[in-house]
């Protein structure tokens, strides 16, 4: 028996690719499997998908919830419903993640790629830090890229403000910067009783990027994607891996690339990157000044 079953488990960006993919095989385990989606129609599609998973499982009833990440007030009364509503989370799986081709900003002020691929994860990680040490044994899965390699970090210039703005390198170094934060917080929450690692699900064909403008990088990305990709079901494997195996309890801010654990890039393993990114997340905590 996995770790997952009987268990309340949280999955962002679960209206499609890895995160449906993953919100189905965790229900087959055993999970009791709570959604996170941005749109109302394609969540509740999904919805739908994963409750046929639970009951083919005698698993518990799943649960949409709606929010756009990269919007602090949504996200903040998101995770309000889950304290409300569970009394426990033991597994968080921050998937919702994004590549946009043109600088954009969000509500608050952050440009969107890191904003979603990092800001968003780490304020739900805060935010729900608290129910995740009641839940203890606990786990946070941080869905990553090998493209990672790619981004060389400007902690100076997160936004992309000083230099022209390129959707896949920043892409990359957003990735970069949540590898190093999950190296940095597991490290704080050494012998919690909550591990944070990072994976790697694999270059997978999904819908990231398909609303971007019709650039030629835009139109790349996606031709690649087509040709190289491998199907949306080969997504859910390192992330149900690492939420699942009951031999990982003990295994914290390590990288994964799908089942495997390996080093990431050098940059990404920089203690003193890891250490700034640290600092800089505590800014994120949407409830810092309630604790």
């Amino acid at each position: 028996m996995g770790f997952v079953r009987g268990r309340v488990v949280m999955v962002t960006g679960a209206s499609s690719g890895v995160g449906l993919e993953t919100s189905k095989e965790l229900a087959r385990r055993g999970a009791q499997v709570v959604m996170a989606a941005r749109n109302r129609e394609r969540g509740e599609k999904a919805l739908e998908e994963v409750r046929r998973a639970a009951r083919s499982a005698g698993s518990p009833e799943p649960y949409l919830l709606l929010a756009d990440l990269t919007d602090p007030t949504a996200t903040a009364f998101l995770m309000e419903r889950v304290r409300s509503r569970y009394r426990r989370l033991h597994v968080l799986i921050n998937n919702a993640g994004g590549y946009f081709a043109r600088r954009a900003t969000t509500p608050d002020g952050f440009e969107h790629t890191y904003a979603l691929n990092v800001v968003a994860p780490i304020r739900l990680t805060l935010g729900l830090l608290g129910r995740l040490k009641k839940s203890r044994p606990s786990r946070v899965i941080n869905v990553v890229s090998q493209a990672h390699a790619a981004g060389v970090p400007d902690l100076d210039d997160l936004q992309m403000k000083r230099r022209k703005y390129r959707g896949f390198l920043q892409y990359a170094r957003s990735k970069t910067a949540l590898i190093l934060w999950t190296r940095a917080i597991a490290g704080e929450l050494g012998g919690t009783g909550i591990t944070v690692n990072a994976v790697h699900p694999g270059w997978i064909k999904t819908a990231m990027g398909s609303s971007n403008p019709p650039t030629a990088a835009a139109a790349v990305f996606r031709f690649a994607t087509a040709l190289f990709a491998r199907p949306q079901i080969v997504g859910s494997r390192g992330p149900a891996y690492l939420a699942d195996d009951e031999q990982l309890q003990e295994t914290t801010g390590e990288y994964f690339f799908v089942t495997h654990q390996r080093a990431p890039a050098a940059h990404a393993r920089d203690q003193e990157l890891a250490n700034r990114m640290l600092e800089l997340a505590r800014s994120y905590d949407l409830f810092a000044q309630k604790k």
